[in-house]
């Protein structure tokens, strides 16, 4: 939260470099409401689907200065929600091998974050805020998860009891993360009555983690490790497993990579 409030104290310090600009019709200031799609193909969006058709969503609302007559920088607020996916290895300590391997699906995570904009309207005709434009972002996402309690009966199926040197039932845990992440988009704003403006765009962005996850890289535990725990979920004891924070920015880069951004801005003041 230090980064964020940091973040918005110099944008507004740095606005008065700017104010000789005289704007668009003397308005500098563009309050915009936007959302990014982008498909869901590889990794699950917030109705736990992927595939065709399905997609990924960030909320980006988002407040935007013309200090030029051909650019300007904004401040955004990001957004979005999903759920994943985690494996939870069962090893049987009494037979010295793995019992079962299980996903996990209905675990939820929100992500909050903040980011800097500068756009350019580069054709001869396209001017703040309207025309052609290519658009810079800088992004952090700070990632917020829950892992709901686990009743191991409810999804055990083996031909087996249930070990006696099993938990029975795994505590809810609760993290945090964070990530970085920049784009480029391309796109066109639409100004009608000199103050309603629609936007559409395409962009493609990278993040600076989220390459890992545990559908990339899933092993099973070595049976013959020394005192493993009578039950750890993948992120315990192998180092080539996702931690959920991991798997959750593996998700976001799922997000991030294109995107598809629809929106309606209003030019204020």
């Amino acid at each position: 939260m230090k980064k964020i409030a940091l973040t918005i104290v110099l944008f507004i310090i740095f606005l008065p470099v700017f104010s000789q600009n005289t704007g668009y019709m003397g308005k500098k200031f563009i309050f915009n409401a936007e959302t990014s799609l982008s498909p869901a193909f590889f990794r699950e969006n917030f109705n736990n689907e992927r595939g065709f058709g399905k997609f990924h969503y960030i909320i980006e609302p988002n407040i935007e200065y013309i200090f030029h007559r051909k650019m300007s920088l904004g401040l955004v607020y990001l957004n979005t929600k999903g759920k994943y996916p985690i494996w939870l290895h069962l090893r049987n300590d009494d037979i010295f091998q793995i019992q079962g391997v299980y996903s996990i699906n209905n675990n939820s995570f929100n992500s909050n974050g903040i980011g800097l904009f500068y756009k350019y309207y580069f054709t001869k005709k396209s001017y703040a805020p309207l025309g052609y434009y290519l658009k810079f972002e800088f992004d952090y996402f700070i990632n917020n998860y829950k892992i709901d309690s686990i009743d191991i009966s409810s999804i055990w199926h083996e031909n087996v009891p249930i070990p006696s040197s099993f938990q029975k039932i795994i505590p809810a845990t609760n993290g945090k993360g964070s990530l970085f992440a920049a784009k480029f988009e391309i796109g066109r704003d639409f100004l009608f009555f000199n103050c309603l403006r629609i936007s559409t765009g395409l962009s493609l962005g990278i993040t600076f983690g989220g390459f890992k996850s545990n559908y990339a890289k899933i092993k099973a535990a070595n049976p013959y490790w020394k005192n493993p725990p009578p039950y750890y979920f993948s992120w315990n004891n192998n180092e080539e497993l996702a931690t959920p924070n991991e798997n959750i920015n593996s998700i976001l880069l799922n997000m991030y990579w294109v995107g598809f951004k629809v929106g309606i801005g209003f030019v204020a003041f």
